[in-house]
């Protein structure tokens, strides 16, 4: 609503600048209701305040309507012996690269090793 009304204010202060006195002031009015629409609006929002779900109540209500007619079954886990869960190898990263650095101290890393071998430009 109030995009509107700044809408119709923006065409208003154009047509007003080209001289279109008539169209200025038609759509400085409508500009001026929109206003007054979207602030009584707003206002009526705050004093009512938030709206209030009911889906959650009625579907709590309908949950224990069933419990009530018997119309439930109780789930219950399978018999039997379960698979147990998979577990990730974890690696430390930290002490993969210490390891690396301490390679790279002793000349034993790929990059010393490259570095080494590669004939001196010059």
């Amino acid at each position: 609503m109030l995009y509107y009304a700044l809408v119709f204010l923006i065409v208003g202060l154009i047509a007003g600048a080209l001289g279109l006195a008539g169209v200025a002031a038609v759509a400085s009015q409508i500009a001026w209701v929109l206003f007054l629409i979207g602030v009584v609006l707003l206002v009526v929002h705050l004093v009512r305040g938030r709206t209030h779900d009911d889906y959650r109540e009625d579907l709590l209500k309908l949950i224990e309507g069933k419990i009530k007619s018997g119309q439930t079954h109780a789930i219950e886990e399978p018999e039997g012996e379960t698979e147990p869960k998979r577990q990730a190898k974890v690696v430390n990263i930290m002490d993969l690269l210490k390891r690396s650095l301490e390679k790279a101290e002793r000349g034993e890393g790929r990059l010393r090793r490259k570095a080494q071998t590669r004939p001196k430009a010059g």
